[in-house]
């Protein structure tokens, strides 16, 4: 918030838990790439909005960071939606397809908030490689790649 952002959701600790490390969702809007939110990996439920004018420049925006362990893309075009993962710079990145006419700001319940929410499971493909870009991991773990970290290859020819 001292860099500009503004805080639309949560922001404190759930009253009902006064012992442990809790922290409510968060989100934050009106932020932008350059501040600390947005250039640190934060393991919490910590959402900071961007706003972006162009498909280029929201995939400048996601690789415009010195980490890259996971993202989501959601869209109402799933074949644009794939385009733009295979050029953001991550680990693991999910295509969420949205319903055509979904409106992201709506929600169907009243109060506030949007009328979707992120995915709570399937995030991650377990027969599949898990691991980072950038500074956000080296190696993979899971399957096939998982295994080859704790292998060394060694070459023998009898002559």
């Amino acid at each position: 918030m001292q860099e500009g952002a503004r805080l639309v959701a949560g922001g404190k600790r759930p009253e009902h838990l006064a012992r442990g490390f809790y922290y409510e969702p968060t989100a934050f809007v009106g932020c932008r790439s350059d501040m600390r939110l947005c250039q640190e990996e934060v393991f919490g439920p910590v959402l900071a909005v961007m706003t972006y004018r162009s498909e280029e420049e929201a995939i400048r925006i996601a690789n415009d960071s010195i980490y890259g362990l996971a993202g989501l893309v959601m869209t109402r075009n799933a074949a644009r939606g794939f385009n733009v993962a295979r050029q953001v710079r991550t680990g693991t990145i999910m295509v969420q397809p949205l319903a055509p006419g979904a409106d992201l700001g709506a929600n169907p319940g009243g109060g506030q908030g949007p009328g979707w929410s992120l995915p709570t499971r399937g995030m991650f493909n377990g027969g599949g490689p898990f691991g980072g870009f950038k500074q956000s991991g080296l190696g993979r773990e899971q399957g096939r790649w998982g295994f080859e970290e704790y292998t060394e290859l060694k070459s023998i020819t009898m002559m």
